[in-house]
């Protein structure tokens, strides 16, 4: 159990209690030996410090070379890896697996209306709180219309 007590000088220090029959002294803030045997971490000579704090200690001292090694490493991926538009466009993935309910609904409603399919499929939901009105209904045809003009991006408008 460890106390903490004033010395004369008002400044905190622990101390241990001792037995009842001995001389105990007032405080003198020494703190018990086994407190001042334990090792100090932060020494790095003795090469016992962390990966982290030997990077850490790295980065502080050199910091153009760290900035250097960023931008290398930047420029070298760039050049190595092709751009993710250029993947996107030579491989493209399905957002949907082929068996999910939506595609399948989909792929029958192609087939059904005799309209050529797409995976892409875009639902535009035009909504007041009031009430759709005459301006609203302008803004849908221009969109619909804007849309059917479309023949190259746009396969089919319902």
């Amino acid at each position: 159990m460890l106390a903490v007590s004033a010395t004369p000088t008002g400044k905190l220090c622990p101390r241990i209690p001792v037995p009842i029959w001995s001389v105990h002294k007032p405080a003198t803030c020494s703190l018990p030996r086994w407190v001042s045997q334990q090792t100090d971490t932060t020494d790095t000579s003795a090469g016992t410090a962390g990966v982290f704090q030997r990077l850490g200690d790295f980065v502080v001292r050199r910091p153009v070379i760290v900035i250097g090694f960023w931008v290398m490493l930047a420029a070298v991926l760039s050049l190595t890896f092709p751009p993710l538009t250029q993947m996107v466009r030579e491989r493209p993935v399905d957002i949907l697996p082929a068996n999910a309910p939506v595609t399948v609904t989909s792929q029958q409603m192609t087939e059904a209306f005799h309209e050529s399919g797409s995976q892409n499929v875009l639902l535009t939901v035009l909504t007041n709180e009031k009430g759709l009105g005459p301006a609203d209904e302008d803004v849908y045809r221009t969109l619909v219309d804007k849309l059917r003009q479309d023949t190259r991006n746009v396969v089919m408008v319902q």
